[in-house]
């Protein structure tokens, strides 16, 4: 979590946390705000990541951002991770943001990130594997990659042909500093959407919905 004032971080948490995640989100909330001097009353813009990622935490965040924006009558900046990552303002020109998805897959979109700016979509978010993945790119001649499938993507192209102007950045360690860039700068240009309009984007159904179509999440399910 973060929370800034314009485009100054005022205070950022961040645990490597698997489980726990709705008992402890108010806990932190409340250790965050306190850091920072600030009540939840005085936020003016709330702001989440829509995904792609991990199931149980996206909808943990959207569902927490979605009550303080209706009880506070407050507009939303929805940002995608790959979005976020992308927004950094030391990384200027195309940009390939790829994040494991597991299962042999990786989550990528293609970007022209810009210093002062928004990262501008060149592709949509994608879903395939690391080789399908590098051959929608492999033209581009100068190109940093940046995720945590970064590596993999670099190895990849690194065994069809030489590595011309491609850089490998290193990954955050955690989103909500670039989320909070990304927000502000939504908020600058009116991108912005109310609590009711919010929707995660998970790029595949999860196993529990697969495994139910199938009929194997309890005794004659369908």
């Amino acid at each position: 979590m973060a929370l800034s004032r314009g485009e100054r971080l005022l205070a950022l948490f961040g645990a490597e946390l698997d489980h726990r995640r709705s008992e402890r989100l108010w806990y932190e909330l409340e250790f965050l705000l306190n850091e920072a001097g600030v009540e939840l009353k005085d936020i003016d813009l709330f702001s989440a990541c829509t995904g792609p990622g991990g199931f149980t935490g996206l909808r943990v965040g959207l569902a927490a951002i979605k009550g303080f924006a209706r009880a506070g009558d407050k507009k939303v900046a929805a940002v995608t991770s790959l979005e976020a990552l992308a927004c950094a303002q030391d990384i200027a020109g195309p940009v390939l943001v790829t994040v494991n998805a597991h299962k042999g897959e990786f989550y990528a979109q293609l970007f022209d990130s810009r210093t002062t700016g928004l990262p501008v979509a060149r592709s949509k978010p994608s879903l395939a594997s690391i080789e399908e993945v590098v051959a929608s790119v492999n033209q581009i001649e100068s190109l940093i990659l940046i995720g945590d499938g970064a590596e993999a993507a670099w190895e990849r192209a690194g065994q069809i042909g030489p590595l011309k102007g491609w850089r490998v950045r290193v990954q955050p360690d955690f989103l909500a500093g670039r989320m909070a860039r990304a927000a502000h700068l939504k908020y600058a240009r009116g991108d912005l959407v109310g609590a009711s309009e919010l929707r995660a984007i998970y790029a595949r159904p999860a196993d529990a919905v697969v495994k139910l179509s199938q009929g194997l999440v309890g005794k004659g399910l369908r």
